[in-house]
This record gives C-alpha cells, sequence and structure tokens, in this order.
C-alpha cells in the first residue's frame, strides 16, 4: 500500500544533500602522504570553508589547518602538511554554509566478503586459502 510515508521519501531520495544541507564527499585521493595535494570529489563543495583541518581519526588534538587551494561545487583541493606517512590514517574535516564536512583519508576500503562453506562471511573463504577483504 502505497502511503504519504513512501511519498516523502521517494521525493527525498531525488535531492542530494547538497540541495537539503551540508556538503557531500564521495570520493579521496589515497594513498596520499606529506606535501602531496589532496583531491576531494563531491557535491556543494564550493561552499566549504578555505580551510581544512588535517586530524588523528576521531580526536581534535594534533590537527593541522591546511589552506584549500582550490575549490568549486564538485572538488575542493589541498596539501598535507609534511610529515604525515601513506599508512596514516587520518581525518579532513571543514565547515561549509550547510553544515559540517567529514572525510577519512588513507582508510583501507572494503569492497566486498564471500561467505564460507557454512554460509557465513569468514577470513578463511570455500577452501581456506582465499582471502577475502580485497581493498
Amino acid at each position: 500500500m502505497f502511503t504519504d510515508l513512501h511519498a516523502l521519501l521517494v521525493v527525498a531520495s531525488l535531492f542530494n544533500a547538497s540541495v537539503l544541507g551540508a556538503p557531500i564527499v564521495r570520493w579521496v585521493s589515497n594513498p596520499v602522504s606529506g606535501n602531496d595535494t589532496v583531491l576531494m570529489d563531491g557535491e556543494g563543495l564550493a561552499s566549504i570553508s578555505n580551510s581544512i583541518f588535517v586530524c588523528p581519526p576521531g580526536s581534535s588534538r594534533g590537527c593541522f589547518e591546511q589552506a584549500v587551494i582550490a575549490k568549486n561545487d564538485s572538488t575542493a583541493a589541498f596539501v598535507l602538511p609534511p610529515g604525515i606517512a601513506s599508512s596514516s590514517v587520518f581525518e579532513v574535516r571543514t565547515e561549509a554554509s550547510g553544515g559540517s564536512v567529514l572525510a577519512t583519508v588513507n582508510a583501507p576500503d572494503v569492497y566486498w566478503l564471500t561467505g564460507g562453506a557454512n554460509g557465513h562471511s569468514n577470513l578463511a573463504g570455500y577452501r581456506g586459502s582465499e582471502s577475502l577483504l580485497v581493498t
């Protein structure tokens, strides 16, 4: 049965976050290290502030403030401070007119897991020798 709630959900799904509020980040260049230029791809990025904070994950201590060197509605770029290793996971944060923006950089991406012979996901796989985490 189609209700008003269903209609509202369908209409809301047609709008992206940049129309409804804060910009969204879909992709960030990885792996990157100190003095590399980081490119962010998303929507509504022209409204972000002119500075980005590079921080350890989940922390507001030890952050570096970096200038945004280029931005438009779909991309933004900044240079990482020296001394960050390509194996370091960190967050980038900034403010925008619709809210704050947060993206994690250098974190592994899990593309899929496959189930074991018993129907459950595990690292052993079907034959016990396959690696199931693909990054």
